[in-house]
């Protein structure tokens, strides 16, 4: 694994941008789940790149949870999270809304089901806000495209909420709601 540091950047006009690191990457395959520490100090902001993420049970769902006690455990309680958005499918035919104010994960495609024949891969970056400060809620942001059990390819944009306080969060976990992940390529960020 190589690790790009950024000490600062600068635009055009010459003002400061923020910092960011390459935490982690790798490729994860046949696995239950992919956990991820978020407990550095060091970084405020968070970005996780997944692509060719693909389910092993054809027709799953994906989240992510959280853990507030160093991954031990992750919370997976029926009414933990809520998560609502928007997709529609490549065509452009139709846009679909839809929330869930008491769920087990952090839905980063809706509760879209996935598929998992050849070229049936999804991707989305999830962009997670100051997960340290216990003074704040815990917050993400997704954007993505799927490919779904029947073939159909989608675009999404979500978002996803942790119920249960304002909790230090020092690891995520990306889950399929029923069987493993096939396969996940995964880039995490930090930001400074």
């Amino acid at each position: 694994m190589s690790t790009l540091v950024v000490e600062a950047v600068q635009n055009a006009a010459g003002n400061k941008l923020e910092a960011v690191q390459l935490v982690s990457s790798g490729t994860s395959t046949g696995v239950a789940s992919l956990d991820l520490d978020i407990s550095s100090t060091v970084f405020t902001h968070w970005d996780l790149w997944i692509d060719s993420i693909t389910p092993v049970t054809d027709g799953a769902v994906l989240a992510v949870r959280v853990s507030i006690d160093g991954g031990s455990t992750f919370k997976s309680g029926t009414n933990d999270y809520e998560w609502g958005g928007a997709y529609s499918s490549m065509t452009g035919s139709g846009t679909n809304q839809h929330g869930d104010a008491g769920h087990t994960g952090m839905s980063i495609f809706a509760d879209n089901t996935l598929g998992n024949a050849t070229n049936e891969t999804s991707n989305a970056r999830i962009a997670i806000f100051n997960p340290r400060d216990a003074g704040q809620f815990f917050n993400i942001t997704s954007i993505g495209t799927m490919t779904l059990a029947d073939g159909t390819r989608q675009w999404g944009a979500y978002s996803g909420h942790y119920n249960l306080g304002t909790d230090d969060v020092t690891d995520i976990q990306l889950i399929f709601e029923s069987g493993n992940i096939a396969d996940c390529n995964h880039r995490l960020y930090g930001y400074t």
